[in-house]
């Protein structure tokens, strides 16, 4: 790369390769030639290590594409061309920042037949980056008399949900008194229908589960911190002389411990960042926790136009708004249905194609289709993941079968 300063600012109006922000930064016009990448990457991956431990983000006309998607009009990019940059990113260990606005950054200024425009313009950080402005993003603004569209870039707060649900996240699964626990809390009856059924026992296990993991866990990150701050602490008497067996095996000991919480701590993250990683040499708590807050951002409505015009930008009047505009929405509305017309639709499905699509699937489909859910997805709005069924299926899949 071309250039490294230190900056301060948070906020800014840069025009493709010009920015301010807190941290490491770097930028240049990249040719049009993308083996750049290719040749490239060895010096870059150096630099990156001598600035990893900095907080680091870089913006870039990189006349490169990630995918066919990000380009319109002309030929399809070149395969290798996006296989080399894609390498680029892996291989640097960055992540593309969250953008709104228009999506695609630049125009031939050409028409027609002959329009092309494409995503050429863009920011990458590395983890620290997303770890220290966790709501960094940048809006792709309109162009005006030029090629390339300017990017304005700033962090923003995201505002802690008052209303948490619990989030059975596998590292809490993977508890030796978990499963016990399940079972206590699903062999109460429960009388009504078989959804009503599975629904409530649900509900009342997640009540069971909330409690039980402000008790067990409590906060992973200060645990962490707490049992590591030990374990430096019993080293240094260690190093000072020499300990009795006993003292020498509870070291050993809260070795262990912090180990399982390091790793407790990375599986939640990656969960909670719901990224895939061919091999562990990618794995990083770090990477995780920062994918993990770019996807709050992704998600996070900070703005929001009324249909009269108006702007909205607090929490509570964007919430407000949206509850008061889904009530009206589906409302309960009453209405006559004529019979009539249901007589005169024509029936085109055969009789055994019926029979073959009524069936009630058997308990082994139901299995093989739960057994299909992805274990390390993050959980749903019900605060359950795949693995969850998957862990417990001896104890909730008769449930789970009789309400399908």
């Amino acid at each position: 790369m071309e250039s490294y300063k230190s900056v301060s600012d948070t906020s800014t109006l840069f025009k493709s390769t010009h920015y301010c922000g807190s941290g490491r930064f770097s930028y240049h016009h990249c040719p049009c030639s993308l083996s750049i990448y290719s040749k490239e990457a060895a010096m870059v991956r150096i630099v990156y290590h001598q600035y990893s431990k900095s907080s680091w983000l870089i913006l870039e006309d990189f006349n490169a594409y990630l995918s066919i998607t990000e380009k319109k009009g002309g030929h399809h990019p070149s395969t290798s061309s996006m296989n080399d940059f894609r390498e680029f990113v892996s291989q640097n260990l960055l992540m593309e920042v969250h953008s709104s606005g228009f999506h695609l950054t630049w125009w031939n200024k050409q028409v027609g037949e002959f329009k092309i425009m494409g995503k050429l313009d863009r920011m990458l950080c590395n983890a620290n980056w997303g770890t220290k402005y966790p709501g960094w993003k940048y809006k792709v603004l309109g162009r005006i008399c030029l090629d390339h569209s300017p990017l304005m870039g700033g962090s923003i707060i995201i505002p802690h949900p008052r209303n948490l649900s619990l989030k059975l996240f596998n590292m809490r699964c993977s508890h030796p008194t978990f499963k016990e626990l399940v079972l206590d809390s699903w062999k109460d009856p429960i009388l009504g229908h078989s959804i009503f059924i599975l629904t409530q026992k649900l509900k009342k296990l997640k009540g069971v589960l909330k409690r039980w993991n402000r008790e067990m866990f409590g906060n992973i990150k200060y645990k962490v911190e707490e049992e590591t701050k030990k374990l430096d602490k019993m080293h240094e008497i260690f190093e000072k002389g020499t300990m009795t067996k006993e003292f020498t095996m509870q070291m050993v000991d809260q070795e262990n411990h912090v180990e399982h919480l390091l790793q407790q701590e990375q599986n939640f993250w990656l969960q909670k960042s719901k990224t895939k990683w061919d091999t562990d040499n990618d794995r990083s708590t770090k990477v995780f926790h920062a994918m993990a807050n770019r996807n709050k951002i992704k998600s996070l409505i900070a703005k929001m136009k009324t249909e009269e015009g108006i702007t909205l930008d607090t929490p509570e009047d964007i919430g407000n708004y949206i509850v008061q505009h889904l009530s009206e929405k589906f409302k309960k509305v009453d209405h006559i249905i004529n019979r009539e017309l249901i007589q005169n639709i024509p029936q085109n499905v055969a009789t055994e194609d019926n029979d073959l699509l009524s069936i009630i699937p058997s308990s082994t489909e139901v299995k093989s289709a739960v057994f299909h859910l992805n274990p390390d997805s993050s959980p749903g709005l019900d605060g359950f993941s795949g693995f969850f069924f998957h862990h417990c299926w001896d104890i909730v899949g008769s449930d789970v079968v009789q309400a399908i």
